[in-house]
C-alpha cells in the first residue's frame, strides 16, 4: 500500500483498495465494479471501494439475518463489552480515522475530523455501557438528539 503526501510532505492516508465486510468476510461487489474515492480538496485518488448494488445489499441482509439468532443469544452485558472493546480500538486509532475522514471529505482535521473520529469511538462506548442497563426506558442522548425506544 503506498501513501499520498500532504502539503508538508508527510504521509497522509494510505492509498487503499477496500472490500465490503459481509458475513465475516471481506468481499468485492458481485458486479466487480469499484468507485474511486478522491480527496475533494486535491482531486487526487485515495483508493477504490466496491460499488455496492442491490445484489450486494441482499447478500449483506441475508448474512445479517443468519448472524442475528446467535448474536441475540449473547447476554446484553456481553454484547456491551464487545461494543466497549470496539470503542477502545477506535480511540487508539482516532488520529488515523480523523485523517481518513479529512482526506475523504475535505473536512478540516483540527476543527472537524478529529471531533468526528472521537464521536465514533464515544458512540460505541456509550451503547456498550448502555447495553447492561436496558430496562425498557428511553435514555436521553443529549440536547438536540432524537432518542426513542422501540421494542
Amino acid at each position: 500500500m503506498n501513501s499520498l503526501s500532504n502539503n508538508a510532505g508527510q504521509a497522509a492516508v494510505p492509498f487503499a483498495n477496500r472490500a465490503m465486510l459481509i458475513g465475516g468476510e471481506w468481499v468485492p461487489a458481485v458486479s466487480g465494479e469499484t468507485i474511486t474515492v478522491e480527496n475533494p480538496a486535491r482531486r487526487k485518488p485515495l483508493g477504490e471501494v466496491p460499488r455496492g448494488r442491490a445484489e450486494d445489499v441482499t447478500r449483506a441482509v441475508a448474512a445479517a439475518a443468519k448472524a442475528f439468532p446467535g448474536w441475540a443469544k449473547i447476554p446484553p452485558r456481553d454484547r456491551g463489552r464487545q461494543l466497549l472493546r470496539i470503542g477502545e480500538v477506535l480511540e487508539a486509532r482516532v488520529e488515523e480515522l480523523a485523517r481518513t475522514i479529512a482526506s475523504e471529505t475535505g473536512n478540516a482535521l483540527r476543527t472537524q475530523a478529529r471531533g468526528e473520529a472521537r464521536w465514533v469511538a464515544d458512540t460505541f462506548r456509550y451503547f456498550g455501557g448502555l447495553a447492561g442497563e436496558l430496562k425498557g426506558l428511553t435514555v436521553p442522548l443529549g440536547e438536540g438528539t432524537l432518542s426513542y425506544t422501540r421494542r
